[in-house]
């Protein structure tokens, strides 16, 4: 799980730079599952949560999928 959620970090980072394409529910997810700690030099994901949110995943997932 951990190493899908690292591929989809990657795939969210690279697609943020593509125009038009809406990453605004991988940013929801980021939001919820994602913890900032030392004041913002390390995180912590919520990998229960990302599980549990896994059809927005998935979905979100899809879309990616289609962008050329």
């Amino acid at each position: 799980m951990k190493r899908f959620l690292i591929t989809v970090f990657s795939m969210g980072f690279m697609l943020s730079a593509r125009a038009g394409f809406d990453n605004s529910a991988w940013d929801g997810l980021l939001k919820k599952n994602v913890i900032e700690l030392k004041g913002g030099q390390a995180s912590q994901v919520n990998y229960a949560g990302m599980q549990r949110d896994h059809a927005i995943l998935k979905t979100y997932l899809n879309a990616t999928s289609k962008v050329s």
